[in-house]
């Protein structure tokens, strides 16, 4: 009888595993314009296919949703932007922003020496939706921070 119980046993746990490399289910996932487009897209149709038995439902948001209260599994966020309490992982490069400008602009308006002149510059910036400021300009040079915030 005690043999026949652990055959059960086994039987369960061989079964578990095999269940374990078949990932089934839905996954709710938020994530920003930009990471949707260069790293979600890309990806996804791969993941479904190697994966048909999990549904993925995404949504493209700039808020800064709260994943658990919102009941999402999983979220692409700017690393500054990561709670503590979250688990993080590195799923792409890091990106660099530039200040543009077309030479019109500067044939009517003086060009500038440091960054802090961007303050006399009319300029476009990202505005946070749900957190209704603009985006910091943050400029740095030899890794040192500098410039207008």
């Amino acid at each position: 009888m005690r043999l026949l119980a652990l055959d059960e046993v086994a039987r369960g746990l061989d079964a578990l595993a095999d269940w374990r490399g078949k990932p089934s289910g839905s996954l709710r996932l938020t994530t920003f314009p930009y990471a949707a487009r260069a790293i979600r897209e890309p990806r996804l149709p791969r993941f479904l296919i190697d994966h048909p038995a999990v549904s993925v439902e995404v949504i493209v948001d700039d808020r800064l949703t709260d994943l658990v209260a919102a009941g999402f599994d999983a979220g692409s966020r700017f690393s500054e932007s990561v709670e503590r309490d979250m688990v993080a992982v590195r799923v792409g490069p890091d990106l660099r922003k530039v200040v543009v400008a077309i030479p019109d602009y500067f044939a009517r308006h003086p060009r500038l020496d440091m960054p802090a002149d961007l303050e006399t510059h009319r300029c476009l910036n990202y505005r946070l939706v749900g957190e209704g400021g603009l985006l910091p300009w943050e400029f740095a040079r030899d890794g040192r921070e500098s410039g207008p915030r």
